[in-house]
């Protein structure tokens, strides 16, 4: 199965996201240990689904539900 297509069906990938996040450095000191929070919380299948949804085209619901999940992170 594609990655995406993984991720999208998925559930249990927050710490291997987070890990990518790690490997890239394009986040921040902050940002870091906020998308850390949100992919070790309850919502992060939730997250992880959205941002696949948003790379395959499906642009204003992903985001949506994105907003949602970082809405109750604070």
């Amino acid at each position: 199965m594609p990655p995406l297509e993984k991720a999208i069906e998925g559930s249990g990938s927050g710490e291997a996201v987070l890990s990518v996040f790690r490997a890239t450095n394009l986040l921040s000191s902050f940002e870091m240990i906020r998308i850390q929070d949100v992919l070790r919380g309850p919502d992060a299948d939730t997250f992880i689904r959205a941002g696949a949804r948003f790379t395959m085209g499906e642009t204003k619901p992903a985001l949506a539900a994105m907003e949602r999940v970082l809405r109750r992170q604070g």
